[in-house]
């Protein structure tokens, strides 16, 4: 079996579209950085987020740093803080009642909230098993407050678009209304096995996507993926260069979701079709919890999460999952262990100190960055990476809040868009004559109302700023560029993405140039004659 992975899937225009943009800006790219998900466990402080239930399965609160142990290869580790759910709640009852309709309005509102993002997956799931479990979703909806209890994003995935059907927002109306807007679409040669690899590499962009847009907001996210996720592959069936693509990729969104505070629950709506990994009590570690096969229900529950099978009941699994967002127990700590590269799998474990107590949280982290593709240093080609997280980033609706951006139409050239980001976002180095340096990437995209791509442009800037007298970019702590596309018909959205050369950090939005709610385009996965229910 050949796995070809997302990083391999993507056009190569805009890699050279970026290249060839280079060096009228600057004279050279900036080399790749570092991954900004990847552990280091001489400087990275591990934090943690903890349901505790007891023998009954009852969610249990108002325990204290005292009651918790951490273990990391069984070594223990020292506390640093914690935050109990009673004192998140507490936070949040006496702030005024949270209204949120977008990604802008919940980091500045509550940028410490924890979220719920809900994705339907096409990708892998039977029809008529998408149907129950849309049916089930809206059951669960009915019976929720009009103001919903955390902000909810609502996607769907299938082999062609990731769909932002709605972003954040504390309305039930508003989902119950994406969701009966959507119409699914019918998946994608389900019983070929010639195309798991295919549909495994659509599921790693889409957790990777959702990590890489939403990491900005600090919070909680609970991914609640409704669908079958991605099929359970044998590492022993496959060539050793299969086996490296794969833990490569197992690795990096591993540790993107848990860089991004994501708890994944599975659930998958067709009943009982596999049994999922019994959970180890034991004490026994694992070098690597995707050593020897890849599965689904295993990504969750690495992550902190659970996977649920042969329940008819999604609406109930879906409210016990946003539940559990209530009762996360938040602490940190300072890896002790030294770092090995022999054993790049960390083994996290929470004991207890009441036995009648159980902690459920993710099971560790890769300390290494994947292993990719060496590339040609030269300025015409970029790493995959970059190409993937650029791509991904232009082709989705999701707003990306790693670098958060004002964007202001010029008042005197409607085709010239002003992009404003904070300072303290740009990652700055001295560079020349001791001022602060920086490399920013603008992209920007037209589409037409069926999302047809019409144009595309980018640009490297280099920007540098003389410091204060204590080293720091001066007031005002923003900085500005601008993006020039044509904005005639038939354009009707621009999709900008601004990329920081040190550090890789990523911010998108979309600029509507008509009424938004008039657009067909498929990564909307919204259907306007659609609704019925």
């Amino acid at each position: 079996m050949s796995i070809y992975f997302y990083r391999q899937v993507f056009p190569a225009a805009l890699l050279s579209l970026v290249a060839a943009a280079a060096p009228a800006q600057t004279t050279s790219m900036p080399a790749a950085p570092p991954s900004s998900y990847s552990f280091h466990v001489n400087t990275r402080i591990v934090l943690l987020d903890v349901v505790v239930t007891d023998r009954e399965g009852n969610l249990v609160t108002g325990l204290t740093k005292d009651a918790f142990q951490v273990f990391e290869d069984k070594t223990p580790q020292t506390i640093l803080s914690f935050e109990p759910p009673a004192q998140q709640q507490h936070t949040q009852h006496n702030a005024p009642p949270l209204v949120v309709n977008s990604t802008a309005e919940l980091d500045q509102a509550a940028p410490q909230a924890p979220v719920s993002i809900i994705v339907l997956d096409e990708v892998n799931t039977q029809f008529s098993d998408q149907s129950f479990a849309r049916a089930a979703l809206r059951k669960y909806l009915d019976t929720q407050d009009p103001k919903l209890r955390h902000p909810t994003m609502l996607a769907a995935v299938d082999m062609h678009h990731f769909m932002l059907l709605h972003d954040y927002t504390t309305s039930r109306d508003e989902i119950l209304n994406a969701l009966n807007h959507h119409l699914a679409e019918f998946p994608w040669q389900l019983n070929n096995t010639n195309r798991q690899p295919d549909q495994m590499s659509r599921v790693f962009s889409a957790l990777t996507m959702v990590a890489e847009a939403t990491t900005g907001h600090p919070g909680h996210k609970s991914l609640i993926w409704v669908g079958r996720g991605m099929p359970f592959i044998d590492l022993n069936s496959m060539s050793p260069d299969g086996v490296q693509q794969v833990q490569n990729a197992i690795h990096e969104c591993t540790n993107r979701l848990q860089a991004a505070r994501i708890t994944l629950y599975s659930i998958d709506p067709a009943g009982l079709t596999a049994s999922p990994p019994p959970e180890d009590d034991s004490g026994n570690l694992l070098d690597d919890p995707f050593g020897a096969s890849i599965s689904f229900d295993n990504m969750a529950i690495t992550t902190g999460g659970r996977a649920f099978h042969g329940r008819n009941d999604i609406d109930n699994l879906v409210s016990d999952s946003e539940r559990e967002s209530d009762t996360f127990y938040t602490l940190s700590y300072s890896p002790i262990s030294p770092d090995d590269a022999a054993k790049p799998f960390r083994n996290i474990r929470i004991v207890m100190r009441d036995p009648n107590l159980r902690a459920n949280t993710r099971k560790g982290y890769y300390t290494q960055a994947p292993v990719v593709e060496s590339e040609p240093a030269a300025n015409t080609k970029l790493p995959n990476d970059l190409v993937f997280d650029l791509t991904a980033a232009a082709r989705s609706l999701i707003d990306y809040d790693t670098v958060p951006m004002t964007i202001f139409r010029d008042a005197a050239d409607p085709n010239k868009f002003n992009i404003n980001i904070r300072a303290d976002d740009a990652a700055w180095q001295i560079g020349p004559s001791e001022h602060l340096h920086t490399d920013l990437l603008v992209l920007i995209e037209s589409f037409d109302r069926k999302g047809k791509m019409l144009q595309r442009d980018a640009k490297v800037y280099n920007l540098d700023l003389a410091p204060d007298s204590n080293g720091n970019p001066p007031a005002p702590h923003d900085i500005g560029t601008s993006a020039t596309i044509s904005t005639a018909p038939p354009a009707t959205r621009l999709r900008l993405v601004v990329r920081i050369g040190k550090n890789g950090k990523l911010g998108a939005q979309n600029f509507y140039l008509v009424d938004k709610q008039t657009i067909t385009d498929p990564a909307t996965g919204l259907n306007p004659a659609a609704g019925a229910r």
